[in-house]
Parts: C-alpha cells; structure tokens; sequence
C-alpha cells in the first residue's frame, strides 16, 4: 500500500497523538514505511540513532521492532523503517503503539501513534505470537552463520552465546520474564554446544535440526509468557517524559555525576543532557510557539534550505526532469579502489559503492555540482574480479551507459580538488537512474517548451533579419539569457561570451541552447542533441515558427499574413484612379499607416511625405512598404523584393487583388461604373467654366480665378435669368470655384476649390447676404481678402482643395473630398454661428458679434464609400448629394448617405449613376432647377437631366412652349391675374396656354415625360 511520510517532530506535544497512515493487511510482510524525523520543524539528524516501534495489536498481543535508520537522506531525518511481518498478525487498531528514538543507549524521544491493520480475507491461518526483532534477528543471524560450515560451529554459537548475553543485560532491568526468557536462550546454546563437543550432533544436518527445535521452542515459550501483565510491566519500564528540576543547581545536586536521558529545568524551560563531565544545555524544550516574524535569518542552519530546494522540490533536479521515473537509492561509502586490482583503498576525498549493490541492466549519472565533483564507473567479472575502469572521471553527466549481462560495476565519486569528501552531500549532488526506469518522453523537455522559462538580462532583444535567401541572422542580446525550472529556481545563465554574437541559421537548421554544457550553437533540425536543451529559434523557410525568439522574429519581422495588423492614423482610406493604359495612380492617405505586430505593439509608422501622394502602379506590378528603408514603392511583381516588407496592392488590369490596400478597392470600386443613359435637355449658353447655382430665379456660373487669390487675375460670377439673359455679375478673386452652393435660407453663398493645384488649400469660402452685397456697379468685386468673405480651414481633413455643399440646415454642410485624383469620402461639418463658438474641438477664428456665421465649424462624421472621378461639382437637395463626375468618362450621380449603427463610427455612401449619350468632354458645375432637372454645363451648352417622369417650366400665356421632352398630361397654374386658361397642344413636344378672355400673362406648367 502507498504509504506516508509519517513526520515524527522531537518537540511534539508528550501527549501528542500521530495519526498513522493504513499501512498493511493482516499477513502482510516487510512493510516500508517512509519516515520523516524532524526537530521543531527542521530536518533532524539521525545518523547514529537506533529506531523502535513498540505496541500491542488488536488482540493485546506484545510487538516490538528495533532496527537501525536506512534510507535516502538520514542527515536530514528522511529514513525507512521496515515493520516486519509479526506486527500485521491481528486486524484492527493496536491497544497502543508509540515509536522510540535513542542514540547510544539514551532515549531522545518517543512518540504516540495511532496503528491500523487491515482484515485479509483471503489467507487464513495467521497465528498471533509475541514478536522481539532484535531475539529474532539474533537467531536468523545464528541459523545462517552455522549453515556455512560445520567446522565452525563451535566458534559461531559461543559468538552468539556473547551476543545473547548483551541482549540479556539490557532486559534485566525491564522485567523478570524477560530475563528468565532470555536466559533459557543462552542455556540453550549451552547445551547443543555441548552436544557438539560429544559428538552427539555430528553432521550439519544435525546442527541445523537442532537450533529449528530452538527458535521453535523460543516463540512458544513467549507465546505462554508475553501475557498482558508481562508487556504491561515492560512498558512501565520505558520512560518518554523527561523529568523537571526546579533549576540547574536542583539538577546538579540530584545527578552530580550525571545521568542519562533528558532532563528540564522549569525556570527557563531549556533541556540538559549528560556530555559526560558536565550537564550541557541544550536549548529550549517546548512553547507555545514562536511569535510571527521572531525567527531571524541568523537563527537558521546553514542546511535549512537544503531539502527545500532538493530532489523533491526543484524541479530541474528530479528525475522526471531528466527523463527518468525514479532515482536510484545509492549507499556510498568512503574510501577508492585499486586501479591494479579493484580492491579497497583508503582515501578521505572518494566515495564508492559497494560490490554487487547496482544491479542494474544499465544506468544514467547526473551530477548537480560538477565544479565539485566527478566521477567514474569500474567493472569486475562474474567472478567479482577486477577488469578495468569503463569510464575515466567525468564532472558531467551520462544518459546512457550499458551494463553488460553477468558483469558487477561500481561507481566512484571524488572531490576535483581533492579535499575531504562528505558522503551525504554526494548524495545529494550527484544522482543515478537505471535505464529500466527511462521513461517514454521527457516531462522536462516538455515543460521547457514554456517560454515563461526564460528571460533576457536588463529587457533586451536579439536582432532578427532575413535574407533573401531565406538566411535568417540572429544576433544576440547584449546581456546573458537566464532560464527559470517551474519553482522559480535559477537553472542556467547562458556565457558572456554569447552576447552580441551573430549566428546564421539556413533552412532547417535551429539555434540550440545546451543547458547541460552550457553552449549555444547552429544544429541541423534532424541532428541528435542533448536531452536538456532549448530550441532557441528554426528557420522553416525564411521564418522562424518554434523557439523562444520566434516572439521577436514576429515583432521585428513583417507578415504579409496578417492584414489587421495595419492601422490607417485617423481611420483615413486610400483610393484608386484608373488609368487608360490598365494603371492604377494609388491616392495614399493623408495620414501614416501604422504597423503592429501580434503582441499589439507598435513596429513602424510610414513616412509624411507620402500623406495624400498619388503613386502610379502599373499593370502586374505591386505597391510594397519596405520596412528598412520605411519606403512605399512600386514594382514589378515578379522583381525580387525584400523580405521584411509589406505588400499594399497589386494591380492586375486595373484591378487590386491582394495586399492591405485590396479591401479599399473593393469597397471604392465595387460594381463597375453603370453604363445606363438618361434622356436630356440642351440649350445654347454663352459661358461655362467651373460650378453653377441657382440663386431666387436666377442662374449663376462660376468662372474662376487664379488659386492665390491675387486681384490682378480675377475671375466673374455671371447672373442670368431664366431665359440664359446676362442680369448682372460679380468679380472676384475666390480662387478655382470647384464647387458653389447656395442657400436660400440666409443669402449665403458656400464656395469649395478643389482643383490639380497641389497649392490649393482645404477650405470652405462663405459669403453671407450674396444677393445684396453692396459693391461698385462697374467693378463688383467680391474680394478674397475681405471682411466680407468668412474662410475655414481643414488642414487635417484633407491634403488638397475640396469641394463643399450645404446641409439639410443651413448650419450643416458636407466636404467632398479627394480633391484632383477623384473623390473617395465625404466629411459633415457643423458651421458655428452667433455665439456657438466651434473652433476650441474643431475649426476656424471666431468671429464676435454675429448673428450669422462665425468662422468655426468642427468635425462630425466621415463616409466612405466607391472613389468617384475628379468631382465637377455638387449640391444638396432631399437628403441627396447630386455630383457631376469625369476625368475619364463623364458620369453623374446621386449620393446616399448611410448612417454608422454607432455614433462614433464612420458612415458609408452608396450611388446612383449614369451617363448622357453624345457628351465625352467633361461637364462644369451642378444644380437642381425647379425640383425638376440636374442642370449641368458643357462647352456653350446647358443641359439639363431629369430627376422623375415629370418636366415642367414657365410659360407666357399666348406663345407656343416647347418641352425639353415630348410629354403629355399638361398641367398648368396661373403665375398672374389672367386665369381663365386653357392648354392647346400643337404636338407631343409642342403647347400653347391661351386665355378664354384673350389676355395677356404668365403661368407655370408641368407634364408628364412619354
């Protein structure tokens, strides 16, 4: 049965009980028992002490076992004691059982236990005799000896006979059973003795017959005597109470000559002994207990942490940690031998095992000291005969040495420096394994796959770097590695002399830590190694996959694997023009891209320069950030490129399939541009330049001026009435006019200037009361300069001009950006007005004492959605942007945007788009006119698209309309006092409003489009 340890403390309480573990059945043999003796807590001793179990089983039946302390650590109180077969005679729990420590015949301690033996139902017939192990030990030593030779018979008993005697001299004073007992022993060898020397047992059959009869009448006679009175008496004999003097001097008058056993003086509570010509304090007996934090560093043994970090602590010295299941239980004993013969020879500085004691089919050697200690095997025939050393001495260790079949082998042990050799600390530092007990993995080759285990000196890091070979460099850190087993322990720090070198692995070679010799080196993936080793880092490839610095291969190389590892500074997006000749020019963002590797910490950040650049890809080539150069380039895709980079986009036909950049692409492009047509309207115009508006009935077109708003190169805003008539106009030096929008809620005309010019600057122009400005009649300037024009700028929002459009509320407007290389976002902004002062989170001066706008505005959303063509221009009307597009091909379309789900997330815009049949060049300026059309320009040609099925205008009432679209179900309203009307159609393009009275006026009218 798996047993203990029982721990035995010296300072237990007197009437302290130990609960004994169940150890046995009924029957049982030879039970070890594990033992762990200690004083006050700390490893105890007991080389030299003698150990005893005393007790009376289930039945009242006397047991007692003496036998000296065996096994793995006795300095340090770890014994075995073996409880003989006598002891599991009766089932259930003895009357009483205690164990008994002495050393030279003087009791140090006893201890009370709780003893159980288990029923065994399956053998019968179990007598239960009173046991004596010393008496049996005795006789069997007796039995043994007289059964080697006849011839020394009569020597051997009269040995015993004086054995016998001193075993009677210690009982003599127990009991008087006791001592008739072992005088009829004695008598009895006296008489076969006799008949010996008559010749009355003659033949070493005879003799052996002879002491049977002996040890058989020996265990009756003790059955009929070791009665309940007789263990009673002996054990009354036995005292475990040490006795209490008052003080010292009490002590000294009772025992002037001294005495044995342990002794207490109640004024200080220290025990004594006798050292033979003194009484010698020993130090406190029993407390209450030590106060919390009283036990200085001081008061410890140099021992005291031997066995913390020993065999059972320390996971790096175990044997599961080398392989193995168990350490083998090794005795050594001092001295060397022979190297002429094998024999024994004295020598204070080695130790060796005794011939015969490793009987094993082979064994591995460890050694936990090796600038203290080494080692050595030597090897004798079946005829126990010197052969030869198999191994010279080594500090080492071993994991595989074969015993040959037959053979006996003996391990030496010496100090390096030959100074005196400590046995017990042998067996702590150096450990032996049979090959039988290897076991099929190796648990510490598995728990040194945590990388846990290991840190670098200070923090620092290796360099990593690949090849385009697939060569990975790795130079070490600058400060040592240390390596950690599972308790904490400091197992291994790697040499100096490795800091800073640069090995080169290939592929399929690995970086290997030796922890056993202590060396770091380049190995093949498939070369044998040491069972204590740590892969440092493989190269599969070009990558390192396993290792404890394959953490920093993935933070200082890039993989191309992991898309989400980039981020875009300010959740900027990048957009693609497309080129006739299958190029993409790739707008990068006005802001970094930033990368992080899978721990989320922060690798690179792309340079400035490229915020907002547009870089030409071709066809087949990809867009690579370099990250040792922190480059954005492009190239051909089946050049060489470097291994620590990324690949953004590819361009395969004008079309992005891998890279970071693929994502933007897809949502940018989505479906191809609509190849649907609408059906317009044209009329002859005498201008046309940038963007139009309508302003109360009159048409406005925005010819511009130079981009630095100099008064010398201005441009005109020309007024025209419904029927394209010039009524007036405006000078000014605004800039490119790109898009110009007006509102009609407060006068206020909004003015963006996107264009090519990369001088042109990201703001909005917004001049209030347009309509009624009061300038000079032969030169109605509109000056840039003025307080008349409110500028805002938004140099975080874009790299270039933009373009910009009124809200749902005069106070909302949306910036379309993406300048000259196509729009690819829009931003909503609020506008500041009257005190509502934007600019501290957002944009602009203040400007006081207005009830209008302000000069701030901030931030709110930004959409993304499809990259556009270069923007034409634009307004707002029903919750719609409607925009006219072209750099390649005309288009318009009408702009949806969508809400995020979270406020604090951008929104996405969705489009309707067509073209206009006949119409390649690229169209100027954007309106909606009488809710009716999206008005746009061409070279000396307005026309107009409509939004439904319905056409409409103005119409004076006796003249012929023509509709821009042939239509039916005209509707009319009277504009003026005359309103007895009538429709007369001519065709189904062609009307006439006429009066029933024949009058003169005006009206509005509507029709359906056929």
């Amino acid at each position: 049965m798996a047993n203990g340890p029982l721990i035995i403390d010296l300072m237990h309480p007197v009437d302290a009980v130990l609960q004994f573990p169940t150890i046995g059945r009924v029957s049982d043999k030879n039970v070890d028992i594990p033992l762990w003796v200690k004083y006050d807590g700390m490893p105890y001793d007991l080389t030299g002490h003698q150990l005893g179990f005393y007790g009376r089983d289930a039945k009242g039946v006397a047991k007692i076992a003496l036998q000296d302390p065996v096994g793995p650590a006795i300095e340090a109180g770890r014994v075995t004691f073996t409880m003989p077969g006598a002891a599991f005679q009766a089932a259930g729990e003895y009357q009483e059982a205690w164990f008994r420590i002495e050393k030279d015949g003087q009791l140090i301690s006893s201890q009370n236990v709780k003893f159980n033996v288990l029923e065994n139902n399956v053998e019968f017939g179990v007598d239960d005799e009173p046991y004596y192990s010393d008496v049996e030990k005795l006789i069997t030593e007796l039995k043994n000896d007289t059964a080697k030779s006849k011839d020394d018979a009569l020597s051997i008993i009269s040995e015993f006979e004086t054995k016998f005697q001193a075993e009677y001299s210690k009982v003599t004073s127990l009991s008087n059973e006791m001592t008739t007992q072992m005088k009829w022993i004695i008598d009895q060898l006296d008489l076969i003795k006799a008949k010996v020397q008559s010749s009355d047992i003659a033949t070493k059959s005879e003799l052996e017959q002879a002491l049977l009869q002996m040890n058989k009448d020996i265990f009756e006679s003790l059955k009929q005597k070791a009665d309940k009175t007789y263990i009673d008496n002996y054990l009354a004999k036995i005292t475990y109470v040490p006795t209490t003097f008052v003080d010292l001097n009490a002590l000294q008058a009772k025992y002037p000559s001294g005495a044995n056993g342990l002794y207490i003086t109640a004024d200080t509570g220290h025990k004594f002994i006798w050292d033979g010509s003194a009484w010698k304090d020993c130090g406190a007996y029993q407390s209450a207990g030590l106060a919390d934090g009283s036990v200085t560093i001081d008061k410890l043994s140099n021992n005291a942490f031997t066995y913390v970090s020993s065999d059972n602590m320390a996971f790096h010295r175990t044997a599961m940690s080398r392989g193995f299941n168990n350490y083998e239980k090794l005795k050594f004993e001092v001295g060397t031998i022979s190297g002429a013969d094998g024999s024994d020879v004295e020598a204070n500085n080695t130790v060796r095992t005794a011939l015969g004691a490793m009987n094993y089919q082979g064994i591995a050697v460890f050694t936990f000291n090796p600038s203290k200690y080494q080692w050595k095997l030597a090897q004798y025939d079946a005829n126990r005969k010197f052969v030869k050393f198999l191994t010279d001495w080594n500090s080492g260790q071993n994991n595989h040495i074969d015993f040959e079949s037959g053979q006996y082998y003996r391990l030496l042990v010496s100090t390096i420096d030959s100074s005196a050799i400590d046995a017990n600390d042998v067996l702590l530092n150096v450990k032996v394994a049979s090959l039988n007990n290897k076991m099929t993995y190796n648990l510490g080759d598995l728990t040194r796959n945590f990388d846990h285990m290991i840190t670098i000196g200070g923090g620092a890091e290796p360099e990593i770097s690949v090849d385009k070979s697939q060569n990975i460099k790795i130079t070490m850190p600058a400060n040592p590695l240390i390596m950690f087993d599972g308790m904490g322990s400091n197992v291994a720090v790697s040499p100096v002399a490795y800091n800073g070198i640069t090995f080169t692995l290939t592929h399929a070679n690995v970086l290997v830590w030796n922890l056993q010799k202590n060396t770091i080196s380049v190995q093949a993936i498939s070369d044998n190694r040491d069972k204590l080793n740590v892969i440092l880092a493989d190269n599969i490839y070009g990558q390192i996959n396993n290792g404890f610095f394959s953490q920093f291969y993935d933070r200082k190389i890039a993989r191309n694997d992991v898309g989400y590892q980039i981020n875009i500074a300010g959740n900027n997006h990048p957009s693609f023009v497309s080129n006739s000749d299958n190029s993409l020019d790739v707008i990068m963002p006005n802001s970094s891209l930033v990368y992080f590797n899978h721990f989320g910490k922060q690798i690179k950040i792309s340079d400035s320069k490229y915020y907002g650049k547009a870089i030409n890809l071709p066809t087949s080539s990809v867009l690579l950030w370099n990250f040792d150069t922190n480059e954005i380039v492009a190239q051909p895709q089946e050049s060489e490129r470097p291994v620590n980079s990324i690949i953004l986009a590819n361009n395969i036909y004008k079309h992005v399939t891998s890279g970071y950049f693929e994502q933007y692409f897809k949502e940018q492009f989505g479906p191809e541009y609509a190849d649907s047509y609408r059906a317009y309207a044209e009329q002859n115009i005498a201008y046309n330049d940038q963007d139009i508006t309508v302003v109360g009935d009159e048409l406005w077109i925005g010819l511009q001026s130079s981009p630095d708003h100099d008064a010398a190169h201005t441009g005109q805003i020309i007024r025209l009435d419904r029927n394209l008539k010039q009524v007036g106009r405006y000078v000014h030096n605004l800039g490119h006019l790109n898009t110009m929008d007006y509102c009609a809620n407060n006068d206020t005309l909004l003015v963006g200037n996107a264009s090519d010019e990369a001088s042109a600057v990201p703001e909005i122009i917004l001049i209030p009361n347009v309509s009624k400005l009061k300038v000079d009649p032969d030169w109605p300037l509109i000056d840039y300069n003025s307080d008349t024009v409110i500028k805002i700028k938004f140099p975080d929002i874009s790299p270039m001009g933009i373009g910009a459009v009124f809200g749902e509320t005069p106070d909302v407007a949306y910036l379309l950006i993406g300048g000259a290389p196509g729009m690819n976002s829009v931003v909503k902004i609020e506008l500041g007005m009257g005190a509502s002062d934007l600019s501290c989170a957002g944009y602009g001066a203040f400007i006081k004492n207005t009830d209008g706008y302000n000069g701030t505005a901030q931030y709110v959303r930004r959409y993304y959605g499809r990259t556009m063509e270069v923007n034409q221009g634009a307004t707002f009307y029903n919750g719609k942007i409607y925009g006219a597009f072209c750099r390649s091909k005309t288009h318009f379309a009408k702009i949806t945007l969508h809400e995020p789900q979270l406020t604090n997330h951008d929104g996405f815009y969705s489009i309707e788009d067509w073209t206009i049949a006949d119409y390649g060049t690229e169209p100027n300026g954007m309106a909606i006119y009488d809710g009716l059309y999206m008005r746009t320009t061409y070279d000396g040609k307005l026309v107009d698209m409509p939004l439904s099925n319905r056409q409409g205008g103005q119409a004076n009432i006796g003249e012929t309309v023509k509709m821009p679209f042939r239509g039916s179900n005209i509707q009319i309203t009277p504009t003026s006092p005359v309103t007895d009307l009538y429709v007369e159609v001519v065709d189904g393009q062609n009307f006439t409003v006429k009066s029933a009275s024949e009058k003169t006026g005006t009206c509005n009218w509507t029709a359906a489009i056929d």
